[in-house]
């Protein structure tokens, strides 16, 4: 059997929606549990009048803030390692060692706009999924932590053992790459919050 359809005006029980004869429409009234509710209990006082469409887009979750943070822990690692040597020369006729924040010669300021990029993008993803709760905006922020992540590991990889025949590993490179492997990670953790409940 159907529901009676209620009649226009009618509030519902709880006092938060209002039938206007053809949807239940919020009052902007709320139920405030006492101190005495049970938490179990008032989960159950929210309104089951919620017609399709007005549900929450999204709710906090634990694990994507995790993964946020981790991310966010991530750019000093990159920052630092780009700021340290990443080798030390054998020959030091071009000088005695090589960081990618090296300004002393041309090339020197094209490499180290990507990882002042990469960095950017990673604060503001991590920024924006802890204060935003939308799903919407989890799936694209740990999109782009897992994308630069891996981008950001290959790339400090590549500097670290690049000259490792000219010289030896200086910290820029395993500190970069760490970075970059906490922001993948963290990206991974905001993707599984997208599929576990908050």
């Amino acid at each position: 059997m159907q529901p009676p359809i209620p009649s226009a005006g009618h509030v519902s029980p709880d006092g938060m929606w209002r039938w206007d004869g053809q949807r239940w429409v919020l009052t902007g009234a709320a139920v405030q549990p006492t101190p005495y509710m049970a938490p179990a209990v008032a989960s159950a006082t929210a309104s089951p009048y919620a017609p399709p469409g007005t549900a929450s887009t999204g709710t906090r979750s634990w694990l994507a803030i995790g993964g946020a943070i981790a991310g966010l822990l991530g750019t000093p690692l990159i920052f630092v390692g780009c700021i340290v040597p990443y080798v030390y020369w054998n020959d030091t006729s071009r000088g005695a060692s090589a960081s990618i924040f090296d300004m002393s010669s041309g090339p020197g300021f094209w490499y180290a706009i990507e990882p002042a990029i990469v960095i950017l993008l990673v604060l503001v993803a991590g920024i924006v999924a802890i204060a935003l709760p939308s799903k919407t905006v989890r799936a694209l922020a740990a999109g782009l932590l897992v994308a630069v992540g891996l981008q950001t590991f290959a790339m400090f990889m590549g500097y670290t053992f690049g000259e490792l025949s000219s010289g030896h590993i200086g910290a820029g490179g395993p500190l970069g790459a760490l970075g970059g492997l906490m922001a993948f990670f963290g990206g991974g953790l905001m993707a599984g919050s997208l599929f576990s409940r908050a």
